[in-house]
Parts: C-alpha cells; structure tokens; sequence
C-alpha cells in the first residue's frame, strides 16, 4: 500500500477523516529532502550548530531523526492528517519542560525551541501543524533463544529467532512456482542456509531461498530508498503453507492483529512511515502499530505476519519506546505490497 492510499484509501478500515489536506508527494518531498541531509554523519564539534543541539547529538543515534510519514490528530472534534517527524526524545525535552508535558507527542506549533533547531540544523522547512514523535532509535526486534514457537538457525551457537510469517508463492531459480513464507530477513543467517522450524513432532527444516537486510543512515541509503526491504523467503517445498488471506492495506485506526503462535496480538494504526532509519539500520514504507494493552511487538516476533481485518497488511519487522516515564512503544510493521514487489511474490 502507498501512502497515498494511506492517506486517501476508501473501505471499512478507513477512518472517516474530515480533512485530507496532507498531500503524499509533499510527504515524500519532506521525506527524502531529512534523509539526503542525514544521511552525513553529524559533526557536534561545528561552530554553526544551534544552541542545545549538540546535546541532543550527544545522546541520540545519529542526528536523532529516525523517520517522516504521517499521521493524525483530532481537534477540536475533527481529525486532520498531519506531516510527522520521529525524533529522538533529546529533541523534545527541552520543550517538554517548558510545557510540562510528558507526552510523546507534540505539534511544531508547540515545540517551539525544536522545530527552530531542525530546521536550522538540518536545513530544511518543517511544515506547519508537524507532529513530532518522540522515540527511541527504532531496532530490529531482538532475535533470542528459548523461545519455543520460534525458529533457530541450524547450527549456530547462538539461535536466531523470529517468526515464519505470511504463506506466498515465488519463482525459484527455474522459474517454477514454489511454496514459501515471508520472514524477515534480520533473523535469518547469512550467508544463506538453512532454518528449524519447531513443530510438535520434531523441527522441520526449511531452506532460505532469498534474504535481504537494509544498511542504515550513513551508508548511503537516501539513494536506495525504496529498496530498504527487511525480508527472506523460506522454501516451504513440501510442507503445508495454508493461508492468512490476500494482500491489503489499512487506514489510520484500524484494528489490526499479529499472528505469532501461542501468543497472538492486537493493536491499531497509528500512522505511516515513508522510512525509518538508524545508523544501523532502515526500513521504507511501514505501518506504525500501537496497543492500548502494552507493546504490539516483542522481542523474537521479528517476521509474523500483520492482519487487518481479512487481509495481510505486511511484517513485523521492529519497535521502539517513546519517552522515559511513558510505557507507550511503536511497532513497526513493513508494507506487504513493497515487500512482494522487492521479491517478486505473492500472497497465497
């Protein structure tokens, strides 16, 4: 799904927004004019740098802009999409204690010191009505061992762990179509080889047709943009793979669930990230998840499938908290579409 579809997408999940007015290739503008620029490994020793910012460089990853998108707000009874920024917290603090909020949210209206020093810092406009998110460096959910309803790499000496996500079909190197799964593709080994998948009766073995695991900032990654696909496909040759259902999209709101054995999960969209990107590593086009019952994602969930409804919306792939003092946390949940297209698979 494109983020204009987010924006302006019609169906039962949608939420009935009264105001539209962000238009997509403004967002997309804004988003590769902050990733070009941050792309440069910030220097906190420059003359130039605007008071306080050399604290905030002293603390965050990198220059501490971790994504653009969108989102929305209501006010005063009516619901606008905004542009928005992922910041990290040392961004927000200052106007945080002038306001004496800790809320992990604020407008560029009100964030005044902050939206000042980015755009100075970074040389850019930052949009009136911006909403800048704090967060945390956003990381691949963490792969660990002991987790029985997850797979290991075979043989390692520390297991990695995630999540067989949604069933597809995919040309093999003959160009046969072939039964596979989705994962992500931080939790599988490379080079390429092979994964246990623990079932009742014993781990079956699967093998990894195709993975890829986006660089971070700093790497030049602004020029490869829309390839920063976190994913690998598992050859299911076989093995039953069923299905979750087609692939879809979801709007602001809208309930969604994580398919993770023994352990499911529900949250809602909370926006829709053009990219998210660390030092050490990035993602395009995801959804952002939020659950009013604690974290939508945890560690070892990295690759299960997301449904909406009865379509497949894409795969978890990272997270991330907000504020000290704040137990809210952001999933973040790659686009199915972007993901299908970069490997050239589809849905079963």
């Amino acid at each position: 799904m494109s983020l204009k579809h987010y924006l302006y997408g019609q169906g039962p999940h949608w939420h009935p927004f009264a105001h539209r007015d962000v238009d997509p290739s403004t967002v997309d503008q804004v988003a590769h004019e902050v990733l070009h620029r941050i792309d440069d490994r910030p220097d906190p020793t420059s003359p130039y740098l605007p008071d306080g910012v050399r604290c905030v460089l002293d603390v965050a990853d990198g220059w501490g802009v971790y994504g653009v998108g969108a989102t929305a707000l209501e006010y005063r009874g009516e619901s606008f999409f905004r542009h928005q920024l992922l910041l990290d917290p040392a961004w927000l603090d200052r106007d945080m204690r002038r306001l004496g909020s800790r809320s992990p949210v604020l407008t560029s209206d009100e964030a005044e010191w902050a939206a000042h020093a980015l755009s100075t810092t970074l040389g850019i406009e930052v949009p009136h009505g911006t909403v800048l998110r704090a967060t945390l460096p956003p990381s691949p959910n963490a792969v660990t061992s002991g987790d029985v309803t997850n797979w290991s790499a075979a043989g390692a000496s520390t297991p990695l762990t995630g999540r067989v996500g949604a069933p597809i079909t995919y040309a093999d190197n003959h160009g046969r179509s072939t039964p596979g799964f989705l994962t992500a593709g931080h939790v599988v080994p490379d080079p390429l080889g092979t994964v246990n998948v623990d079932q009742p009766g014993g781990p079956v073995r699967l093998t990894i047709f195709k993975s890829e695991v986006p660089r971070g900032i700093g790497t030049s990654r602004a020029a490869t943009l829309r390839g920063a696909i976190d994913g690998a496909i598992l050859d299911a040759t076989g093995v039953p793979t069923g299905s979750l259902g087609p692939q879809g999209g979801a709007g602001h709101t809208a309930p969604v669930s994580r398919v993770t054995t023994g352990s499911a999960g529900s949250g809602h969209v909370v926006g829709y990230a053009a990219w998210v990107a660390t030092t050490g590593s990035s993602w395009c086009d995801c959804y952002m998840v939020s659950s009013p019952r604690g974290a939508f994602s945890e560690p070892g969930h990295s690759g299960a499938a997301v449904t909406s409804g009865a379509v497949v919306i894409g795969t978890v792939v990272g997270a991330a908290g907000t504020v000290a003092g704040c137990p809210s946390s952001i999933s973040y949940v790659q686009d199915i579409d972007s993901v299908c297209a970069e490997f050239g698979c589809v849905l079963t």
